[in-house]
């Protein structure tokens, strides 16, 4: 007896996919049906599936980003993919999905993935998708279209402004993002993980510690290798290989 979540931003694929699993395999059961990705993580969180079976091309967040947001003990579900792009087989192989299943879906390829879910349920789910989490969540920062920056949460998902981020501080393998509220956002990934910020034209890296929105610089004192004061009050240390370029982007 498989619990089975669906993920389709399609309505019309996510009912046949239903459908063929209410026909022909009633031992199992569908415990939801999301839209989004989002939408999945936080049903994942409340039903604890042993199988996921999601499409691929969505909106904001394809399938394949679904365990960014997971803690590797979190992942102790399987995967099949679904979708209408062969194109796509090679890479769902290679994250660790148990089968890829191509659009319109096959009653004969729905029970050859669920055989493989059975089989696999009864061995270590956990370690056998680690490899799939660890592939996706180690894919940089995720922006949204509305300049907001996606941060994995227990709870769920959380979106924040990037301009209102002031500073991302290191704290060994976390990092503390001090948002221009005063706010103070704990989040379990290295500084590196918002290295991609670096596209944005405010934000740099000035120091193996600390990533800066520019744009919230107060002063910058010239002692050392320089020290930045930022509008919330912090004191950020440069890096000497960085201080000819934070001058140049100041300005100065």
């Amino acid at each position: 007896m498989l619990k089975i979540l669906l993920i389709d931003d399609e309505p019309n694929v996510m009912k046949a996919v239903a459908g063929l699993l209410r026909e022909f395999h009633p031992e199992h059961t569908i415990v939801a049906q999301c839209h989004t990705v989002p939408e999945a993580v936080i049903a994942i969180k409340q039903h604890h599936p042993h199988l996921v079976i999601s499409d691929i091309e969505m909106p904001q967040y394809p399938g394949f980003e679904l365990f960014q947001f997971f803690l590797p003990e979190e992942v102790n579900f399987s995967t099949v993919f679904l979708t209408g792009y062969s194109e796509y087989s090679l890479k769902a192989f290679e994250v660790g999905a148990i089968d890829y299943l191509l659009k319109p879906l096959q009653p004969d390829e729905l029970a050859r993935a669920l055989k493989r879910a059975e089989k696999r349920f009864l061995g270590d789910t956990q370690q056998q998708n680690g490899k799939l989490y660890k592939q996706l969540t180690e894919e940089n920062l995720m922006f949204s279209q509305w300049d907001k920056i996606s941060l994995p949460m227990s709870e769920g998902i959380r979106l924040i402004k990037i301009d209102e981020i002031v500073v991302i501080t290191a704290d060994r393998s976390y990092s503390v993002i001090n948002m221009i509220s005063g706010e103070k956002i704990l989040i379990s990934k290295s500084l590196s993980y918002f290295d991609k910020l670096e596209q944005k034209p405010n934000f740099l890296r000035v120091h193996r510690s600390y990533t800066v929105n520019l744009q919230y610089v107060r002063t910058y004192s010239k002692t050392g290798n320089g020290v930045l004061e930022l509008s919330t009050g912090e004191r950020v240390p440069i890096g000497s290989e960085k201080k000819a370029q934070v001058e140049t982007m100041l300005g100065i």
